[in-house]
């Protein structure tokens, strides 16, 4: 947001979501419609699809990604709580008159004799009250509250009831949502999902755990936003490495040796860039894969981009005779209309090194997903994402 001589001026960027500006309410709606929103985020959420119905009577025509997002966790966590709640042990102390557990005998003797006929124990109880629980009730509580749609608040209301039958409630937090993941296992594995989403909603309302860790002069403004460029990644990660037959498509693969700093006296860490995607054959990498959330076939290319894909490029540049590895760029766009640009790295004393920027129609290749019998459309979608030229 920036003041102008006629105003505010607002602009969104790769975010979509809710802010609040005191009684002005701004929604900022993706551009993409409802039906294919939801399926879009559940895939990148690795979610299954394929059999997922879009529940439009608790959905607004144009719903905001707030209320796609929640009603996504809503029947994550339904599937849950019909399915039976993962149940662990949870450690109790007290006195009790019929002992059970280990005796507390340092407790027994400080208290000798006792006041009453009890004894102190420890005792494990198995429970539906644990984190991974605890976490879902909290993430349907911030849902509840970011919602636009009268219907859903309702139905995330029940459903936040219904799990405090089973649970108790939890402060959200960055050290609580990394300790759930920590603490993950195949037992649990089952709370992936449902965990991932509330990291979602609880990331999109954007305040840190210390309000002190803000920036001098920053005034965090209430809302829910998200950026458009994680979910463009997570979708095209999965469709590639789902679709790609000729070859084996990896994500974040880090250059640990691109970098080495050789003198600082603050012994900082050699930067360590990770390119979103590589395509591999044979066990060598044959191209390098970049996703941008941004219409690269409007606006200009950008020197920051381009510096960044170049890096790719000549880290993977390997030695004579063997062809330059390509980098691509590939960025949301209809490829019917926008055209594939071409540039070339020309390094002295190096082969040409090709970059492009491509276009790919990540609805359409959603629509493939789900559709019966597109599985041979999506991997002509997804090797042609992934064509040498």
């Amino acid at each position: 947001m920036s003041e102008t001589r006629h105003g505010l001026a607002i602009e969104a960027r790769a975010h979509v979501g809710v802010v609040q500006l005191g009684p002005l309410r701004v929604t900022v709606l993706p551009k993409i419609a409802t039906e294919d929103l939801w399926h879009i985020l559940a895939y990148g959420l690795g979610l299954d699809v394929i059999d997922r119905r879009v529940p439009t009577e608790l959905l607004l025509p144009d719903a905001p990604f707030v209320d796609v997002l929640a009603l996504l966790l809503l029947e994550e966590a339904d599937a849950l709580l019909r399915r039976g709640l993962r149940r662990g042990y949870g450690a109790h102390s007290g006195w009790l008159g019929s002992p059970r557990g280990r005796l507390e005998m340092a407790k027994l003797a400080a208290a000798w004799p006792p006041s009453e006929a009890a004894l102190p124990c420890t005792w494990h109880e198995l429970t539906s009250d644990t984190l991974h629980n605890q976490v879902v009730r909290a993430g349907l509580r911030i849902a509840r509250q970011a919602v636009l749609t009268p219907e859903l608040r309702g139905a995330l209301g029940r459903a936040e009831t219904a799990w405090g039958e089973r649970c108790s409630s939890v402060q959200l937090d960055a050290a609580t949502l990394a300790r759930v993941e920590r603490e993950r296992t195949r037992l649990t594995a089952a709370y992936e999902p449902v965990h991932r989403l509330v990291a979602l909603l609880w990331s999109g309302a954007g305040m840190p755990d210390d309000l002190a860790a803000l920036s001098p002069g920053v005034t965090p403004i209430p809302g829910l936003l998200w950026n458009m460029a994680t979910l463009f990644e997570r979708f095209v990660a999965r469709f590639l490495r789902e679709h790609v037959e000729s070859g084996t498509v990896d994500a974040q693969v880090t250059l640990t040796d691109l970098y080495r700093i050789t003198s600082d006296s603050r012994d900082r860490r050699a930067p360590m860039p990770r390119p979103d995607l590589t395509v591999s054959r044979g066990g060598r990498v044959v191209m390098v894969l970049d996703t941008k959330y941004r219409d690269l076939a409007a606006k200009e290319i950008g020197d920051g981009i381009l510096y960044q894909l170049s890096i790719y490029g000549v880290a993977f540049c390997p030695a004579e005779p063997a062809p330059p590895v390509p980098v691509v760029a590939l960025y949301p766009g209809d490829a019917s209309r926008a055209e594939e640009t071409a540039v070339e790295l020309c390094a002295p004393g190096r082969r040409p090194i090709p970059i492009y920027l491509r276009p790919v129609e990540w609805v359409e290749a959603s629509r493939a997903v789900r559709s019966a019998g597109g599985r041979s459309r999506a991997v002509a979608l997804a090797e042609g994402w992934i064509r040498a030229t």
